[in-house]
């Protein structure tokens, strides 16, 4: 006759047996995800320490990496904005303007462009977990793992180029963008709105791109006004002085 497993018999898929009498325990990865779970400050001072440690003196050149280079050196030697000699610059400036300040170290300053690096990077994995935790908050310490902890990240955060930068530029916007639309007061709407014109206007200063960012924020102030969860007057000077900022910046450097 076959008899019933009671309920304490049923074996739990969750954890594995650790082959010492009936003792059982959570397996390896099920650790580790509680621990990142319980510890979201530790694991994101790993990862920028994991970062840190790639800051070198060596440099891994690429053909934008030189252009950059050239403009930033041109303008912290010369105070011009040139590149390779050349007035028309090709690209937009922001990043190379972000790492002049290199080249008051020497002439080869690829360690404090590394450290000038890590400040990008640590503000882009703050602002990926800042973002995420907005919507999923267990699982923004994994998202933002899984961003940092990549061979591909770590080739850029070598290179001299522009996408670190901006990826931090276009990630903060978009969390003070997004905490001025659910501002609950005037004061904090204007704060913040006021910090995110700011990094969007560095943003499209280093992208052009970015000003897709702004015309998308309208869009959203506009969508929540027409369905009253904030007044049309705070909507129309939001959405308006952000694309505002955004259009002039991307004007003055197609200008320039």
């Amino acid at each position: 006759m076959k008899k019933e497993m009671t309920k304490s018999q049923i074996p739990n898929p969750n954890v594995v047996a650790d082959g010492v009498g009936e003792n059982q325990s959570e397996s390896i990865p099920a650790i580790v995800a509680h621990w990142m779970l319980d510890h979201a400050s530790t694991v994101l001072m790993i990862l920028a320490a994991l970062m840190a440690v790639q800051i070198s003196a060596n440099w891994k050149p690429d053909p934008d990496g030189v252009n950059y280079l050239s403009i930033a050196r041109n303008l912290a030697l010369h105070g011009r904005l040139e590149r390779q000699g050349m007035p028309h610059l090709y690209y937009a400036p922001g990043y190379a303007i972000l790492i002049s300040p290199a080249f008051f170290f020497g002439a080869f300053p690829f360690a404090e462009i590394g450290e000038i690096q890590l400040v990008f990077a640590v503000v882009l994995m703050l602002a990926t977990y800042r973002w995420f935790a907005r919507y999923e908050p267990r699982g923004a310490v994994f998202v933002t793992a899984m961003v940092m902890f990549n061979v591909g990240f770590w080739d850029l955060f070598r290179q001299t180029r522009a996408e670190i930068a901006f990826m931090a530029a276009l990630l903060g916007s978009a969390v003070l963008l997004a905490s001025a639309a659910e501002a609950r007061t005037l004061r904090r709407f204007i704060l913040t709105t006021a910090a995110a014109v700011v990094l969007v206007m560095l943003m499209c200063c280093i992208r052009q791109v970015g000003i897709l960012l702004a015309g998308g924020y309208a869009l959203t102030l506009l969508v929540r006004a027409m369905k009253k969860q904030m007044s049309w007057s705070r909507a129309i000077f939001g959405s308006g002085i952000v694309v505002a900022a955004a259009t002039a910046v991307v004007i003055g450097l197609m200008l320039y």
